[in-house]
């Protein structure tokens, strides 16, 4: 009774190339960042809630290492690259 068509120009959108050499990752209070290519522009923490916990900014690193006083809980790392490509993250912080 229908016939769905689909046309090339319809659907398509550029794939952007996304940063597939940033890691982070976490081990008791600590938050590491890591990034193959582009050098770290901002590293931010925020809790499950959406608040704000951590800016840190004008790193221009390849490396980065948070050092946290938070609590055990659940986090969100976003990190924003150089080139503006952004990784997000949820990492679960114990002692």
């Amino acid at each position: 009774r229908f016939i769905l068509r689909y046309t090339d120009e319809a659907l398509s959108t550029d794939n952007p190339v996304m940063e597939a050499n940033v890691s982070i990752f976490s081990t008791k209070n600590l938050v590491k960042v890591t990034s193959g290519q582009s050098p770290i522009h901002t590293v931010s923490v925020y809790d499950i809630l959406g608040r704000k916990l951590v800016n840190k900014e004008d790193i221009n690193a390849l490396s980065f290492t948070l050092n946290t006083n938070l609590s055990d809980a659940t986090y969100i790392v976003k990190v924003t690259l150089n080139n503006k490509q952004q990784k997000i993250k949820k990492v679960v912080l114990r002692q």
